[in-house]
């Protein structure tokens, strides 16, 4: 098959779409007896485009095709950029657009789009107007130029079928992957790390994600509040990701929960710093309330590390955790409180939570995700599976 995949937001974008793109990348690149991979990149760059490339390692095998263009000018018609492309689509079997850019390429190839949610259309309440316009507009010419979708759940798949007008057999739902450096180890020199670094001492409650509205944070420091005045737990909680509040906004949270003192936040960390790996390992329980999830990889990698997770029972998020976590309705303080504090004081539920968490957390590979990605395409292009 020859198969040409966007890989712009493997150099540019931030967090799971980078790690999304940068790991197809890298696994299409090793099947080069099955795949004939070309490389788009839409973007001036150009040095990040061959940092990434080379970072695919010394045995990728991929042909780059870099158009110096803004992105979000890809879909217009100016004259070299979009002959480029049109001569792009006539060397290849099909398109695999893997987020948002969307040339159009003439409609002679099978075209292939990853969703990797679809929170302004499902949960628009949760979003800015703006960014629901925005992906209102992304939507529109994904359905006018995509014959096929890759949702990265089976309810983001579900969603799709609901919404839009595509045949069941044009959707297929391939989960993404967990780096396999989320594994347990010594949670004691993990705390010590993670207290030398924050300034913290004791255990701690752990949250991994954006610090914004649809992640419900509120009923983060609703829960640790509660624990504290139950008696069941009297430690700090730690934030790891990008804080969207304002700063005067986020004081009032902690102010409003009581929490002075006990709240420390770290800001975003990427996948591979080792002392992602320690918060997670070092925590009493990872704590998860979000409203709306495409796919979501902090539950699977909190469990990969031996900690124990209470997350949301909406989205996608019980499809991923399985019988791995505590489920509870994130709009359910008491329902949120109960169940941590049934992990804080039942070790034999805790410890037997904690390793059905550890096999949940190896079936979700990015291995996993490139043959599931491979199936599809051999699917969409008429191409029979090597013998």
């Amino acid at each position: 098959m020859k198969v040409l995949v966007n890989a712009t937001d493997g150099p540019l974008s931030v967090r799971a779409v980078r790690r999304y793109v940068t790991a197809l990348a890298r696994g299409l690149a090793s099947h080069p007896g099955e795949v004939e991979l070309h490389l788009l990149f839409l973007t001036h760059h150009r040095k990040l485009v061959r940092r990434f490339v080379a970072d695919l390692g010394p045995s990728a095998r991929a042909q780059v095709h870099w158009i110096p263009l803004p992105r979000a000018w890809s879909d217009r018609r100016y004259r070299r950029p979009r002959a480029e492309l049109l001569r792009l689509a006539r060397r290849v079997d099909l398109y695999h657009e893997t987020t948002f850019d969307h040339p159009d390429l003439g409609g002679e190839i099978p075209y292939l789009s990853t969703v990797h949610g679809l929170v302004t259309v499902v949960r628009p309440d949760l979003c800015p107007a703006s960014f629901v316009e925005e992906k209102a507009r992304w939507l529109e010419k994904a359905t006018e130029l995509s014959s096929h979708y890759l949702a990265v759940s089976a309810t983001t798949r579900g969603e799709i079928l609901e919404r839009f007008d595509v045949p069941p057999d044009r959707v297929r739902a391939v989960p993404l992957g967990v780096e396999d450096v989320f594994r347990p180890g010594d949670r004691v020199a993990a705390r010590h790390a993670v207290g030398e670094r924050l300034g913290i001492s004791g255990d701690y409650l752990l949250y991994v994600g954006g610090v914004q509205r649809n992640k419900n944070v509120p009923r983060i420091f609703e829960t640790a509040r509660a624990l504290r005045d139950r008696g069941v737990f009297d430690g700090g909680l730690v934030l790891a990701g990008d804080v969207h509040y304002t700063a005067d906004e986020f004081a009032e949270l902690v102010r409003t929960h009581d929490l002075e003192g006990r709240v420390t936040t770290t800001g975003y960390l990427e996948p591979d710093d080792s002392f992602l790996i320690d918060l997670y390992r070092g925590a009493r329980l990872f704590l998860f309330p979000t409203y709306y999830e495409g796919w979501t990889s902090p539950p699977l990698e909190a469990m990969g590390c031996g900690t124990p997770v209470v997350a949301s029972a909406a989205s996608s998020v019980p499809e991923t955790v399985g019988d791995a976590a505590e489920l509870a309705d994130p709009d359910d303080a008491e329902a949120w409180i109960d169940a941590a504090t049934r992990l804080l004081e039942d070790r034999a539920h805790r410890e037997a939570l904690c390793a059905r968490g550890l096999a949940r957390a190896r079936e979700y590979s990015w291995d996993r995700m490139v043959a599931g990605t491979l199936a599809f395409y051999r699917q969409v292009a008429g191409v029979p599976a090597l013998a």
